[in-house]
């Protein structure tokens, strides 16, 4: 079995490609605009992991381009690490579809995961195709324990989703202009047992975890948990907030917003051009690189589910955490397997909470075995 992933040479996808070739897969190929990064994650898998890798140059404004290198890669399953997935969430999924490959990706903006299950279905079911998006952390793992709660409930009432992500570690600025994003404009929230329009980056919320090791604060943020979740759980109300960590990198990005670093638009600046999120990014390295942290690469999440059961009122509270990229790139690495084993068959396009309830222990199970922390369950 092959799997190729799109974005392999960056820090998430090369978490995906190491665990998938640690867990058996041993043909991989790894799609990447920067083809140098994609080169060395390949060559250290060969030479630690026995890996048969190959690695080609992809450019994902080029549709073409995608589905030829979708196709040529003649995988089972293509894995999306490519972001901003407001930007390229969409065409990447409509491109597997189009190559016939099954397709698993992290997409972490609600829009496009409402697009790819409204208008990319059809598309997937004809081509015998099965589409996962948001197979990452949060969303993802948020998602799936939903479900798993929502599951032991006769009725649910709401779902409070909080997270907090290391604000100074990987991503780069694809990381960093998702952030702008989700703290910008509006965002859905499912209120009242309808979407809403929310203003994204209102409320401060401090969330701490149970045993203190994590603490934030968390705003309404634009993720795609109130958009797909009441597609497959009939609740009252389901929400998502979060934050990054530690506070003083949270409020750098209001001001960087406040500033309009968050305009992508190249800017000439005495003859020549400059990127201002990659200025933002400068800044951020240059205030918090010497910032003492225990575990700055940790990410947290919170579920919260209330509902009843014999006319009781109950309540499931889950916490994930660990390594951020742990957290978002096992997941996706498991689903993928399950595509490949032939445990996840369904054509069509999904959220992660479709899945059916030991198909969801199977994802538990296995990135705890990786290291990732699941309280509660």
């Amino acid at each position: 079995m092959k799997v190729l992933i799109l974005g392999g040479g960056g820090m998430e996808g090369r978490t995906v490609a190491r665990d998938l070739a640690n867990s058996g897969v041993k043909k991989l190929i790894l799609a990447d605009y920067n083809l140098e990064a994609a080169d060395s994650v390949a060559e250290t898998l060969r030479k630690e992991c026995d890996a048969k890798v190959k690695t080609v140059f992809v450019d994902a404004n080029d549709y073409d381009a995608l589905v030829k290198v979708i196709k040529e890669a003649d995988a089972k399953v293509a894995v999306n690490m490519i972001g901003p997935f407001f930007k390229y969430g969409v065409q990447i999924a409509k491109a597997s579809i189009e190559a016939r490959v099954n397709h698993v990706d992290i997409c972490d903006d609600s829009d496009p995961a409402n697009e790819v299950l409204d208008t990319l279905n059809e598309a997937a079911k004809a081509a015998g195709v099965t589409v996962l998006v948001g197979c990452g952390a949060t969303p993802g793992l948020s998602n799936m324990l939903s479900k798993y709660g929502a599951m032991q409930l006769e009725k649910t009432d709401k779902i409070n989703i909080d997270w907090l992500w290391p604000g100074l570690t990987g991503g780069g600025v694809a990381a960093l202009t998702h952030g702008f994003k989700m703290y910008s404009g509006t965002c859905p929230q499912y209120i009242d047992g309808k979407v809403q329009q929310l203003p994204a980056g209102t409320e401060n919320v401090k969330v701490k975890s149970s045993d203190g090791k994590y603490e934030g604060i968390v705003h309404y943020v634009g993720h795609g948990e109130p958009a797909t979740l009441p597609r497959y759980i009939n609740a009252n109300e389901i929400t998502c907030m979060g934050g990054l960590m530690p506070e003083e990198v949270d409020k750098y990005f209001f001001n960087f917003m406040k500033a309009g670093l968050a305009d992508t638009t190249p800017m000439e600046v005495q003859g020549n051009m400059i990127s201002l999120p990659h200025v933002a990014m400068g800044i951020l390295i240059r205030e918090f690189s010497d910032m003492e942290m225990e575990n700055p690469e940790d990410g947290y999440c919170r579920i919260k589910i209330v509902g009843t059961k014999d006319n009781k009122e109950q309540k499931f509270v889950y916490e994930v955490s660990g390594n951020g990229s742990h957290m978002t790139s096992y997941p996706t690495s498991v689903v993928t397997q399950m595509i490949l084993n032939g445990e996840i068959n369904m054509p069509g396009t999904h959220a992660p909470e479709a899945l059916k309830k030991e198909q969801l222990e199977k994802v538990f199970s296995e990135v705890q075995k990786r290291g990732v922390e699941i309280k509660g369950l």
